[in-house]
């Protein structure tokens, strides 16, 4: 008995059968599930190989955690010990901003000290210019007088002059009169009355002689009065110019020690705007120190909130490695399940195909994209994945413009084309579900989703599976 051949001609089976309904749908299913097999099958292998690198960079992440918690730790302690040595810092400035006021409260002493002193030495020097001039006054009337009792000097010495005349004269008369009288006698009786007239000339010019050797007596103690207070106007003279040239002096010392006590107040002056400048450089600095000294505290409160972040984040990473090990196991056990099958063409696969599969990946990724944002309420995490999608745009565009290139057919260009153009009105459903999300409108927005967005991801998939079944 010969062997039949039970080999079937799969190609011609499928052309035999292309026109009956039932096997239109049995086809289509089969390259649906085929196509969503292998897609399966490709992302299993590709979490398994993404769990590996997660594990890895968990455990990285663990190491820099560990290392961030010690750096913190030991932040921490140093902005404490910052924060006593600010404290401190604070109550030496306050010491210093004490003793300057202290500073200050002795130089306005100083300076009132100085203004009285400076009061007292202007009136010192008016004194002495006033004595100055009094004594040039004094100095000028002495000089004057002087010169008077030197003129009087002169003419006391012609009185005397003139007296000593007389008294010659009366000498002179007196002989004359004896003279007289002898002669009255010589005449007798007739000379008597002669006799008497010189007897009485002879007694006027003893006095007369008397009362000018009187004068010549008084003129001699005038003279030694005169002379005596000539030379006490001499000393006079000599003790006011003496004196004279002592005030200048004085007055000098006066101008010299004015000016030293205007430099004083015009230093203590300028040292009290000085320390009240420092004053103010204090206080800016205590607000500084003082506002530092906050910041200090702020600062220690949020490293020790950083601290507990990080032993949180430390607790999620090591959630995170327990995860990954567990989805590591079980992509594994998938992928040990997907290798008991004999997928067809898993290996050499048509352009038609890679291009559909390709399509439906990175539409069932997109999908992927909105159904978190949906039930995302972080708005950080919202802005990720609304980044997320706008590389998932940009990588479906180039995708699409790969395979049109590597595509021979015109009709299977032009259905790509279709894809293409059902794939830009799939991603507009999309920003307006993004859009009412970051208006807080997450109903309206799952409503969007439910009634848009899954309608037309099913007729993208129902397409791309109908034209990849005609291959």
């Amino acid at each position: 008995m010969s062997e039949r051949d039970f080999s079937i001609d799969v190609l011609d089976a499928k052309n035999k059968f292309r026109d009956y309904k039932l096997f239109q749908i049995f086809n289509q299913f089969l390259v649906g599930f085929t196509t969503l097999f292998r897609i399966i099958a490709r992302s299993s292998t590709t979490a398994n190989r993404n769990m590996k690198d997660i594990s890895l960079f968990s455990e990285n992440l663990r190491v820099e955690a560990n290392n961030i918690h010690s750096i913190t730790r030991e932040f921490t302690s140093q902005i404490e010990k910052s924060s006593g040595e600010t404290h401190k810092v604070s109550y030496e400035i306050k010491k210093i901003k004490t003793q300057l006021g202290q500073l200050i409260y002795r130089n306005n002493r100083i300076l009132d000290a100085a203004t009285m002193i400076q009061k007292k030495i202007s009136d010192g020097v008016e004194n002495m210019s006033n004595g100055v001039y009094a004594n040039s006054e004094l100095l000028e009337q002495n000089k004057e007088l002087k010169q008077s009792i030197q003129e009087l000097w002169k003419k006391f010495a012609s009185i005397s002059q003139v007296t000593k005349d007389l008294i010659k004269i009366s000498e002179q008369t007196r002989t004359l009169a004896l003279n007289a009288e002898i002669e009255a006698a010589h005449a007798g009786e007739f000379g008597k009355g002669f006799s008497v007239v010189a007897q009485e000339m002879g007694n006027y010019s003893v006095k007369s002689s008397e009362i000018a050797h009187a004068i010549v007596q008084k003129i001699k103690a005038v003279q030694d009065d005169a002379k005596l207070t000539e030379i006490n106007v001499l000393s006079s003279v000599e003790f006011a110019s003496e004196a004279n040239e002592q005030i200048g002096k004085a007055h000098s010392y006066y101008m010299d020690i004015k000016d030293s006590i205007e430099n004083v107040t015009k230093d203590s002056n300028e040292f009290f705007k000085s320390m009240e400048n420092l004053e103010d450089s204090f206080l800016q600095v205590n607000q500084i120190v003082a506002r530092t000294d906050k910041v200090m505290e702020t600062l220690v409160l949020h490293t020790k909130e950083v601290l507990q972040a990080i032993s949180s984040q430390l607790k999620n990473i090591d959630s995170i490695n327990t995860i990954v090990i567990s989805t590591f196991q079980v992509s594994r056990v998938l992928n040990s399940l997907i290798s008991q099958f004999d997928i067809p063409n898993f290996k050499n696969t048509s352009e038609r195909q890679k291009a559909a599969e390709g399509i439906i990946e990175r539409i069932l990724n997109m999908r992927g994209i909105i159904i978190n944002s949906l039930y995302s309420k972080d708005p950080l995490f919202l802005n990720i994945l609304e980044e997320e999608k706008t590389k998932a745009e940009q990588e479906f565009s180039d995708f699409i413009r790969t395979k049109e290139k590597e595509l021979q057919i015109q009709e299977e260009k032009i259905e790509l084309n279709n894809f293409f153009t059902s794939w830009k009105e799939y991603t507009k459903i999309n920003e307006e579900i993004l859009f009412l999300l970051k208006q807080k409108k997450a109903q309206d927005s799952k409503i969007v989703y439910d009634t848009k967005s899954k309608v037309k991801l099913k007729e993208i998939i129902n397409n791309t599976i109908e034209w990849l079944s005609d291959e």
